[in-house]
């Protein structure tokens, strides 16, 4: 009787858990960059030039990157930067889309999206991301919290090149 317990009761909790941890994970950064809508748009979407303003960059300046016409490769050995490839998936004149396909410290996706708006002093640049829950990535990271420092990093960092 008292193990039928102990395992329902165990039970319970990982319901608990799963229902308590989020299904999707999202953050969303947004700045004011003083240049044309142009200007910063076209300088996002070189992603020869991404390493200028990559966060992740700073954590492992030493990472290897290989860029192709739509994709942008990493490979650290740093835990924080991990290996992936981000592959431009959209362009329009207001906004870019990527798949974000993380293959290190462990395997997952996410979508990440950039969008531009003209404002009166430059351009408002949203840069964003969106996952599906991952349940070892909840229990282990805030993910939304750690995306949204590092998008408010890189869009300093994109400020900086628009003085």
């Amino acid at each position: 009787m008292k193990k039928g317990l102990k395992l329902f009761a165990a039970f319970i909790c990982i319901v608990l858990i799963l229902i308590v941890i989020p299904q999707e994970f999202h953050a969303e950064k947004s700045k004011v960059i003083n240049g044309s809508i142009t200007n910063v748009k076209a300088y996002v979407s070189d992603l020869n030039k991404y390493t200028e303003w990559n966060p992740w960059f700073n954590i492992d300046p030493k990472m290897e990157v290989k860029v192709g016409d739509k994709t942008y490769e990493w490979t650290s050995t740093n835990d924080e930067v991990g290996a992936g490839v981000q592959t431009k998936v959209f362009e329009s004149s207001d906004s870019i889309a990527f798949l974000l396909k993380f293959t290190a410290p462990m395997e997952n996706e996410a979508n990440s999206y950039l969008t531009f708006k003209e404002v009166e002093n430059g351009t408002e640049v949203t840069w964003g991301f969106k996952s599906d829950g991952n349940i070892l990535v909840g229990l282990l990271f805030d993910p939304s919290g750690m995306v949204g420092d590092k998008y408010v990093e890189g869009l300093n960092n994109l400020s900086t090149k628009f003085k």
